[in-house]
């Protein structure tokens, strides 16, 4: 039996999952499994898959990352489980560190690898917390997917990923969540995984990830153990209330904008300053709103 299944959900990701393999391949921790779940592609990626020798291809109906890890996870018989994307790389050593931590610290659930993003701009470093990490996770989602290692009794606990529609692109984030009431999490500061920026990324709308991310926040909140933490969600909901009101201001929906706006400023009254100035800004006729737009870009181009 494996010690360490890896789980590697896979659309569409013909391009590019020949090389997240090989870097798989690549680990100087042998002891582990690769199963791919091809989630209804249509790009050949899936005979891309099972003409590899290495890993075991599973097949289903699309249904999105979250049922995809799933399948992987329950065919899969590691006691650690890993993440990665399929289009993600990892370095040769990125398994054994984890693993050894998980054997210095049995009561670890949790391991994540500090990782850094490639072909395209690179995001703002989120500072990681070890131990019990929840009031920060809430604050910042500073794991990167296909950097973290689990244990299968942990995220049975937890009841597994959500996999319902609205939870696409934030499954991940409602797991870790759950994850961190039952116990620590370690870390290995350690550059372990390499996240590939391409057009795929970029499709994403903030402004929905944003609603969806303020989602998995309330979902927390009814949690038996997430009213210790009601300060530090009403400050993240005041937060994503913000920039949803704000993006949505920007979009022209400006009732909406303002409602979410006053939300924002009710939860965490330390945007109030912030949110009534757009608030006041947005009861400008739109033409003057528009010349405001144009003369903030022409001293952006400028500088």
């Amino acid at each position: 039996m494996p010690r360490v299944t890896i789980a590697v959900p896979a659309y569409n990701a013909a391009r590019f999952i020949g090389e997240t393999l090989d870097s798989i391949a690549a680990q100087s921790f042998a002891d582990h499994e690769v199963i791919v779940v091809d989630d209804g592609s249509a790009d050949g990626t899936a005979e891309l898959v099972e003409a590899r020798g290495d890993v075991t291809l599973l097949r289903r109906e699309n249904a999105g990352p979250a049922a995809a890890r799933s399948d992987a996870i329950d065919h899969g018989s590691g006691e650690l489980i890993a993440l990665v994307d399929a289009d993600d790389l990892w370095e040769p050593p990125k398994l054994a560190r984890q693993v050894e931590v998980f054997d210095r610290d049995p009561e670890l659930l949790l391991v994540g690898t500090a990782a850094e993003t490639f072909g395209g701009p690179r995001p703002r470093d989120e500072k990681p917390a070890e131990g019990r990490v929840t009031d920060r996770l809430i604050e910042v989602d500073f794991l990167t997917t296909s950097s973290v290692m689990f244990r299968r009794s942990a995220f049975e606990r937890a009841g597994g990923f959500d996999t319902a529609p609205e939870m696409i692109s934030v499954e991940d984030y409602d797991l870790w969540l759950r994850m961190s009431l039952l116990g620590r999490f370690g870390f290995v500061d350690e550059v372990l995984v390499r996240r590939r920026w391409h057009d795929a990324n970029l499709s994403a709308d903030p402004l929905e990830l944003r609603r969806r991310t303020l989602r998995v926040i309330e979902k927390f909140e009814t949690l038996p153990g997430g009213a210790p933490h009601h300060r530090a969600t009403a400050r993240r909901k005041g937060e994503l209330s913000y920039l949803i009101g704000r993006a949505l201001l920007s979009r022209g929906e400006r009732r909406d904008g303002r409602a979410a706006l006053r939300r924002a400023r009710s939860l965490d009254p330390s945007r109030a300053g912030a949110c009534l100035t757009l608030e006041a800004v947005s009861l400008l006729p739109r033409s003057l709103l528009l010349a405001v737009h144009g003369i903030r870009e022409r001293r952006r181009a400028a500088e």
